[in-house]
């Protein structure tokens, strides 16, 4: 038995008192092939990540064994920066385990704007981005129905600058008050907070503060098409 494994199953059986695989399995929201691997190859740094997140121990203990068990819940007072785990590092795609991770469709190409619309082109570069299946299932996000794009425009600003990548759960299309969705509104393509009014009209709001700029609109539900709901996003600055 891998010693990493090892050291996360008598943590699991001590703090959550699970007293088997099948019981880790559930617990870390993972499949039990998923749990046989860890055990022969060891544990995924996604995999330490979430296991040290709900039993609250240490990551450096599980990976080596050293140091405290449980978390200094003083130095958690003293900062807003709690340990996460180690980074996962990958060249290619085939670096990462296919059970644990999903790849999502980026078209790059593709933009929604923070602004006044862009017009949609397609886009066939068949790039993808990692997102871990375990996250994806705990937010109800099948794979087959997300896609990443970019935003372009400021009227989203400081949620969205411009040039934030985009997670779009295209399954998700119901309004929920202050979400934020991607849409097409008179052949464009935008990304906007929504507001149900009535059940024939939505207001489509901006995060940017300069509301003589970024406006309110109303407009009419049928009018609009929603694309899905923005579950995720990223910017590098």
């Amino acid at each position: 038995m891998n010693e990493t494994f090892d050291r996360l199953f008598q943590a699991a059986k001590e703090i959550k008192g699970v007293k088997n695989k099948a019981d880790l399995a559930r617990l870390l929201n993972t499949s039990s092939q998923t749990i046989n691997n860890w055990e022969t190859r060891g544990v995924s740094n996604q995999g330490l990540i979430d296991a040290a997140n709900i039993l609250d121990i240490s990551t450096r203990w599980l990976v080596e064994g050293k140091g405290d068990k449980y978390r200094n819940e003083s130095s958690h007072s003293a900062s807003n920066v709690g340990e996460q785990g180690e980074l996962v590092v990958w060249n290619r795609f085939s670096d990462l385990p296919k059970d644990e991770w999903a790849l999502i469709p980026y078209y790059r190409d593709t933009q929604v704007s923070a602004g006044n619309g862009v017009a949609h082109s397609p886009d066939n570069n068949h790039f993808k981005l990692p997102f871990s299946k375990a996250a994806l299932k705990r937010l109800g996000i099948d794979p087959q129905h997300a896609v990443c794009l970019s935003v372009t425009g400021n009227s989203m600003f400081p949620l969205l600058p411009d040039g934030t990548t985009v997670g779009i759960n295209t399954a998700d299309t119901q309004i929920r008050d202050g979400k934020i969705y991607a849409l097409k509104y008179n052949g464009l393509l935008r990304v906007k907070s929504l507001q149900s009014i009535s059940d024939s009209e939505i207001r489509v709001q901006s995060a940017n503060p300069d509301k003589t700029a970024f406006p309110d609109e109303k407009v009419n539900f049928a009018d609009v098409e929603i694309i899905g709901r923005v579950f995720w996003w990223s910017v590098l600055d």
